[in-house]
């Protein structure tokens, strides 16, 4: 009897954590979807990542030109640029659409600095375009 009891005690106690557990979980979703933080961390975390808090051209940081890309900038509603916007970023970037943003705003010259010489002659392959052109992009993450 002791282990049958012993065994009961840990299946309602396991059954409890779960419970609870399940329920903390639904409460912290809806919180995020309500205060719609995820956007916002995502944001910040591609900001981290191409390593520019730095503000280079027209008071735009690199994020922030990458998302005014069509492939990014039709998943929310508004200018990114705009602060009462950050509040309605998407809180997923589809892989696509994100690498083909960062490689679309390199071949439109939008990630160099004005003052870099990354420029590309007319006759170039398009890889070999896109290198020169990357090659005028000064923070060394993005490139």
């Amino acid at each position: 009897m002791q282990i049958s009891d012993s065994l009961e005690v840990g299946i309602g106690l396991s059954f409890i954590f779960f419970l609870a557990s399940l329920v903390l979980a639904s409460i912290h979703e809806m919180l995020e979807t309500v205060l719609k933080v995820r956007g916002k961390y995502l944001f910040t975390g591609i900001t981290e990542l191409l390593d520019d808090p730095k503000i280079f051209r027209s008071g735009e940081n690199v994020a922030e030109t990458i998302y005014q890309h069509p492939f990014l900038r039709g998943l929310m509603r508004g200018d990114v640029t705009q602060r009462s916007v950050r509040n309605n970023l998407p809180a997923y970037l589809p892989t696509r659409n994100f690498v083909l943003a960062i490689i679309d705003q390199t071949a439109q010259g939008k990630l160099a600095h004005e003052s870099s010489k990354g420029t590309a002659p007319a006759l170039a392959s398009p890889i070999q375009r896109l290198r020169l052109l990357a090659e005028g992009i000064q923070n060394q993450q993005v490139r």
